[in-house]
């Protein structure tokens, strides 16, 4: 009975199962090995300031982004309304967040950790 009702309302089938593809699983995987094999080529220190950086990129582009790239500049450009005066707003307005920004970090620069004295104070290397 519920087949028939299904189909005449034009309801599929409910899955529990998440829709992941192969090929998602497959990228996640060889990203996985290559942060293996990258973490015994070049050490320890080395890749510690490199997530570091990373960490510090992602939370940067997280604050200069302010909703502009997330979703309203696309979504404005992909209703193809007046495409150069979009993207000009949009790249005046990120240029300008990204520019208070970088002041910011140099005006507060001493307030952050260098990363020479950090590497040496992990080291854990006994005198």
């Amino acid at each position: 009975m519920t087949t028939i009702l299904n189909s005449l309302h034009g309801i599929g089938a409910v899955s529990d199962e998440p829709d992941i593809s192969h090929i998602a699983i497959l990228y996640s995987f060889i990203g996985f090995l290559s942060t293996i094999y990258y973490a015994h080529s070049v050490g320890s220190s080395i890749m510690g300031a490199y997530f570091l950086f990373m960490t510090y990129f992602g939370i940067i582009a997280l604050v200069t982004d302010g909703g502009l790239g997330g979703g309203a500049a696309i979504k404005r450009i992909s209703e193809e309304k007046n495409l150069k005066l979009t993207f000009s707003a949009f790249f005046v307005m990120r240029t300008f967040i990204v520019a208070i920004a970088l002041i910011c970090l140099i005006i507060f620069k001493d307030l952050f950790i260098d990363l020479e004295t950090a590497v040496d104070l992990l080291a854990f290397n006994s005198p």
